[in-house]
């Protein structure tokens, strides 16, 4: 049977984001990044015929291809990761039953890959700009201002990311952080009968994008947030004549809200369990 062209073109998708993947980029490796920014690149200039712009700030590795004088529409992306050098030996590049995995590729390379796939296919691309960072992971301490740079005058900047809800991510070993410093998420609440227990005391296990807490007297008792579910406070206001300081600043302040009501009701939840089912029992279970 014949491939159609929708299935040609998932392949070739596919085949470039596997190329990506496997080049691994974690944020602090500026060598890496540069390797990384290397793979981009190339695909790139296949996909576009053209070479991009390499923006070196602070020995960060940042690609940018521009097609007319001024842009108007930014496809925004980075392809720096949190995953670790090694993490390929761990976590293998694989597609089976039609999802794919391996270090990054949810966040955000193969959504890096798509837009140069889209860029690709678009009959005419003048005013628009590709712009993809190499330190997103970490704050876009070097990439901020060329953001906002390439952004401001343009009537839209669309970041290829993939939708947070109903996701199933790993999350690697060094991003799972105690829950009082995690960020807010819905509350849920499980008994031990319908989930398995974490296996380190009080710290957020993976879910399919839960974070959970389990009682450390191994009751079967379970506390479950979930970021991806979460749709709520997330209205931002800022001043008339807003600044990129402005837009920094609110999201910073929403953060820290959500961080705080995530981390109150998490210890509500820990503190009503404890006084009703283990009310004989010292509390040992605060990180």
């Amino acid at each position: 049977m014949t491939a159609t062209r929708a299935e040609v073109a998932v392949e070739a998708l596919a085949a470039d984001i596997e190329t990506l993947v496997r080049c691994e980029s974690p944020s602090s490796d500026h060598e890496a990044v540069v390797r990384s920014a290397d793979v981009v690149a190339a695909l790139g200039r296949r996909l576009l015929d053209t070479e991009p712009d390499r923006v070196v700030i602070d020995g960060c590795t940042h690609l940018r291809w521009r097609f007319g004088e001024a842009p108007r529409v930014v496809l925004l992306g980075h392809h720096d990761t949190v995953w670790p050098i090694g993490s390929l030996e761990t976590h293998p590049y694989s597609v089976r039953d039609g999802v794919l995995r391996g270090p990054g590729c949810f966040d955000m390379k193969a959504g890096v890959v798509m837009a140069l796939h889209a860029a690709a296919g678009a009959g005419n691309r003048s005013g628009l700009s590709i712009l993809v960072t190499g330190d997103e992971e970490i704050g876009s301490p070097s990439s901020r201002r060329l953001i906002e740079e390439e952004a401001r005058g343009c009537d839209a900047v669309f970041v290829l990311e993939a939708s947070a809800r109903r996701r199933s991510v790993e999350v690697p070993p060094q991003r799972r952080l105690p829950g009082r410093h995690l960020p807010r998420h819905r509350t849920r609440r499980r008994r031990g009968a319908q989930a398995r227990h974490p296996p380190r005391r009080c710290a957020p296990a993976r879910l399919a994008g839960t974070v959970r807490w389990s009682c450390v007297h191994g009751c079967g008792w379970a506390h479950d947030e979930n970021p991806g579910l979460d749709v709520t406070s997330m209205r931002v206001v800022l001043p008339t004549g807003f600044t990129g300081r402005d837009i920094g600043d609110a999201l910073t302040a929403q953060a820290n809200e959500r961080h705080n009501a995530m981390r109150q009701r998490v210890e509500d939840a820990l503190t009503e369990h404890h006084a009703s089912a283990h009310p004989d029992r010292q509390r040992d279970d605060r990180t």
